[in-house]
């Protein structure tokens, strides 16, 4: 929290630095078990990646991504569907079917649909 407010006064509040810091928090929520508060720091990297760098850029991507890991996590498969559905066709756009990143939104999905019972 010591750093959100450095980087708030140094870059401002709406900035792609401070997107950055709600990521890394979410990641270290996650680390710690805290589901809810890891969810609530990457959707806030989400909505600010979206807003700073824009729908088809790789950081929004990865926020995406990462929340709609968590959002599995906390057994919300519909939203999680959701936000690695956003993340691939990102990806897809911006870096292309082959690419490593785009291969592990697919695995994230597939992890999905197998949390769901369905194989097929």
């Amino acid at each position: 929290e010591r750093a959100q407010a450095l980087i708030a006064k140094q870059y401002g509040k709406e900035s792609a630095a401070m997107a950055a810091v709600y990521m890394l928090q979410g990641e270290l929520y996650e680390d710690k078990g805290e589901l809810d508060k890891a969810l609530a720091a990457q959707l806030q990297a989400v909505r600010i990646r979206q807003a700073v760098l824009g729908e088809r850029h790789v950081d929004t991507a990865e926020a995406c991504q990462n929340a709609g890991n968590t959002y599995l996590a906390l057994s919300e498969q519909g939203k999680a569907l959701q936000m690695l559905e956003r993340a691939l066709k990102i990806r897809l756009a911006t870096v292309g079917e082959k690419h490593a990143s785009t291969a592990l939104v697919y695995d994230n999905i597939g992890n999905v649909y197998h949390s769901k019972g369905e194989y097929d």
